[in-house]
């Protein structure tokens, strides 16, 4: 397996860990946000996912101090990485729209 099929195989596995029980992953979130820097775009598009999912739940507190990275991945070259973290957002700006509003100008700059 390659370094990045690891990496895969990894984000994978949380992600399933995430879709049952969020608050085990809460105090790693800053760790999987780095994620979203992966060279790998399958790798990327995992880590969006699972930020994504815990963007519904009581996770967004924690989501809501990386605002930015969600807002630079807007311009990831990856589709899917765009679409979630788009959702990230979204799922931010419905729990405290103070969070997003000041980003709007950038958000559609990119759009």
């Amino acid at each position: 397996h390659s370094d990045a099929q690891i990496r895969s195989s990894i984000m994978a596995a949380i992600a399933w860990i995430g879709q049952s029980f969020h608050e085990p992953l809460l105090p790693h979130v800053s760790s999987i946000v780095q994620v979203l820097r992966d060279p790998d775009a399958e790798v990327r598009c995992k880590a969006a996912g699972v930020l994504a999912l815990l963007a519904t739940g009581s996770g967004w507190l924690e989501l809501a101090e990386h605002r930015d990275c969600f807002l630079l991945s807007l311009r990831d070259p990856s589709h899917d990485v765009r679409c979630k973290s788009m959702a990230v957002i979204r799922f931010l700006a419905a729990k405290d729209k103070g969070l997003v509003t000041p980003s709007f100008e950038i958000i559609a700059s990119i759009l």
